[in-house]
């Protein structure tokens, strides 16, 4: 990926998501493994956007501290997001 020419990869998906399994289980088998990724996209000159499909406040200092740049999980109420948007951006500073 070095080199490639993207302003910014997606990593996470659904199953990384707070509605579907724990926090705990998200820190025993997905952030260290997604971690990772994100340590390899930065070595290579990417940056990341972590994607949850939802369920991200309960677990979002946890994805902040792996090191994506950004959250792809912002949909609006209406749409079923229960995102403080105030919180999330304090997150990544």
């Amino acid at each position: 990926m070095a080199g490639a020419r993207y302003d910014i990869l997606e990593l996470g998906g659904g199953s990384a998501s707070s509605t579907v399994i724990s926090p705990r289980l998200f820190d025993e088998f997905v952030a260290p493994y997604d971690r990772r990724l994100i340590d390899l996209a930065h070595g290579a000159g990417q940056r990341i956007a972590y994607h949850t499909c939802g369920g991200m406040m309960p677990i979002l200092e946890r994805i902040a501290a792996m090191g994506a740049e950004r959250h792809g999980d912002i949909h609006p109420a209406r749409h079923g997001g229960r995102r403080r948007l105030a919180a999330a951006a304090s997150a990544y500073r």
